[in-house]
């Protein structure tokens, strides 16, 4: 599953240094359009496909990168789930006062 960039990042980095290819910002570049949702626009091309494949990377992993309309760092990520569970500590502990916070 690919949750966040870094997933993309290293999923296809972990493929490059298995087959001892040196890393020359293919990955980044592939993390970042990711990331813009370029391939959710444009579609993934038939090179990019083929230079995929080369490396061995899964087919659902490329037919994933398709899909993606924008990607969050993992830092991000967590940051908005430890605020989410922040606020439900306060709506379950303070219930008057956090909706009066609310409005």
């Amino acid at each position: 599953m690919i949750a966040y960039r870094n997933d993309v990042f290293n999923h296809i980095e972990k493929h490059i240094m298995r087959k001892g290819i040196a890393n020359t910002g293919y990955t980044h570049k592939i993390m970042e359009d990711t990331r813009k949702g370029v391939y959710f626009k444009d579609g993934v091309s038939d090179k990019m496909k083929k230079q995929l494949k080369n490396i061995e990377i899964e087919d659902w992993f490329i037919d994933s990168i398709g899909k993606i309309q924008y990607l969050f760092q993992k830092a991000h990520g967590i940051t908005f789930v430890k605020l989410a569970a922040t606020l439900m500590w306060y709506k379950i502990h303070y219930p008057k006062e956090f909706h009066v916070i609310m409005l």
